[in-house]
């Protein structure tokens, strides 16, 4: 083998042994990279659940308070509204207020029921999308 032979095989060599270190470098700069994102993918991810377990609650004591604010404010308005036609039909039995008053009353009792009947429902966690109130 002549001495220039020889020379190039030795670059060669030289080179490959470079661009081979120069590849190693590099992936160990990049598993340390990906080691430390894991990380920080992994702090996220636990946030997310931390977050989304309080959100979740907040939203089902709110739902419970909107839901229980709402049965108060349906049962205020069937009992007024029974009251008004218990008294429009004392003094006016047969006028078309009075007829009027007695179907205000049924529909506010009708929707009262209606409701209490979904709100047990989602207390029992029967309700599709809602989870059961505490």
């Amino acid at each position: 083998m002549s001495d220039t032979v020889i020379i190039i095989n030795t670059v060669v060599a030289a080179v490959v042994a470079m661009f081979t270190g120069v590849m190693a470098y590099q992936t160990l700069k990049l598993n340390l990279r990906a080691k430390d994102a894991a990380v920080e993918v992994a702090a996220v991810k636990t946030a997310l659940k931390n977050t989304t377990t309080v959100v979740t609650d907040q939203l089902t004591e709110i739902h419970t308070l909107v839901n229980s604010q709402m049965g108060d404010q349906k049962r205020l308005l069937a009992v007024t509204a029974r009251a008004k036609a218990v008294i429009s039909q004392e003094l006016r039995p047969d006028s078309p207020e009075t007829k009027m008053d007695l179907e205000a009353a049924e529909r506010a009792e009708a929707e009262l029921a209606a409701h209490e009947k979904k709100q047990s429902a989602v207390d029992k966690g029967n309700s599709k999308g809602y989870p059961p109130a505490h």
